[in-house]
């Protein structure tokens, strides 16, 4: 699969019916898109230095569930997702996020579960009560100062 830090999705292409992807060490990765479709039910990756999502979601954007881990991560926004419409399970844990703007989640019709616990949140200024979809939301072992009134308050 190329050297340590290179990932190269078409090495996958051989497993037909791969379920669970576990990408975990430290150190840097670079993520090869595959060149033809390849469907993976769920992505863990752990301790590659990530900086962004994107950094997966554009080589495997038809997974259900993506787990990223003691990560680099800053940001989460809605580009980084916008292309997943498959992605039932996001999980964002250990990492550096302190920005998150989920504007898009009153879009995602398939996102059920949606935890960014023990990162670096302090303010919550995302309409979670426009996510008619979500179903599990875990903020827990964050910082968080500021929580903007229309966040969780229902429409009159």
């Amino acid at each position: 699969m190329g050297n340590q830090s290179d990932f190269f999705a078409q090495d996958l292409e051989v497993f037909t019916n791969l379920e669970v992807l576990e990408i975990i060490g430290e150190g840097p990765l670079n993520l090869h898109r595959a060149t033809s479709s390849l469907s993976i039910g769920s992505i863990t990756v752990s301790g590659k230095q990530l900086q962004n999502v994107t950094e997966v979601t554009n080589v495997f954007p038809d997974v259900t569930k993506l787990l990223l881990s003691e990560d680099s991560i800053t940001s989460l926004g809605e580009t980084d997702v916008t292309d997943m419409t498959s992605l039932e399970s996001l999980i964002v844990e250990r990492s550096s996020l302190s920005k998150v703007e989920l504007t898009w989640l009153n879009r995602s019709t398939n996102l059920r579960r949606l935890e960014l616990r023990d990162v670096k949140l302090t303010e919550i200024s995302t309409d979670f009560k426009k996510a008619k979809y979500l179903e599990f939301l875990d903020l827990s072992n964050n910082h968080i100062t500021i929580i903007h009134n229309f966040a969780f308050t229902k429409a009159a």
